[in-house]
C-alpha cells in the first residue's frame, strides 16, 4: 500500500515538472537564470520516488543497496538527458564553454540531490511499514 502512495506522489511531482518546464520555456528560464534548478531537482525527486517504490515492491527490504541503485539510475538518466541536450543543442549555452560545463554539472547535481531526498523519504516510509 505504501508503494501506491509513493507512486501517486511521484506522478504528482513529475506532473509539476511538466508545469514548471512549460513556464520555463515561456519565459521563466530567460527571466531567472537559476530557474532550471527547480525542474531538475523535482525530476530527480519524482523519478527517485517512483524507482524507490518499484524497487521496494521487488525487495525484501529497502536499504543502502536499493537506495544506491535508485541514485545511480537517476544519475544515469540525468547524464543521458545532458547528452540529449547536446544532440538537440538546447543546453542554453554555447557547447563546451565554461558556462555549459557549469550548467551541466548543476543540472546533474540537482537531479541526484532530488533522488537522494527521495531515497531518504522512501527509507522513512518503508521503515514505518515494517
Amino acid at each position: 500500500m505504501k508503494q501506491i502512495r509513493i507512486y501517486s506522489i511521484s506522478i504528482f511531482i513529475l506532473c509539476a515538472v511538466m508545469i514548471v518546464h512549460y513556464l520555463g520555456i515561456h519565459g521563466m528560464y530567460a527571466k531567472y537564470q537559476l530557474y532550471d534548478i527547480i525542474p531538475h531537482l523535482l525530476a530527480g525527486l519524482g523519478a527517485g520516488l517512483f524507482l524507490s517504490g518499484f524497487i521496494a515492491e521487488r525487495s525484501a527490504s529497502f536499504g543502502k543497496r536499493q537506495g544506491f541503485m535508485v541514485v545511480a539510475a537517476v544519475f544515469a538518466v540525468a547524464f543521458c538527458w545532458e547528452i540529449f541536450e547536446i544532440y538537440t543543442n538546447t543546453a542554453g549555452y554555447v557547447l563546451f564553454t565554461p558556462q555549459y560545463y557549469a550548467d551541466t554539472v548543476k543540472d546533474i547535481t540537482m537531479g541526484v540531490l532530488g533522488s537522494i531526498i527521495a531515497v531518504l523519504a522512501a527509507k522513512k516510509i518503508f521503515e514505518d511499514e515494517r
